[in-house]
């Protein structure tokens, strides 16, 4: 039982981490396009 919990519970901390990682890409492409046409 106990290892099925830490099963889940890792699964979930791992699409936990994918999606904050992804955001994080997201945003920093966001702002070095924002930054770019700031310089041009």
């Amino acid at each position: 039982m106990v290892q099925i919990l830490l099963g889940l519970l890792a699964v979930l901390l791992v699409y936990y981490l994918f999606y904050f990682i992804r955001d994080l890409i997201a945003e920093r492409e966001n702002w070095a396009a924002e930054t770019f046409w700031c310089l041009v």
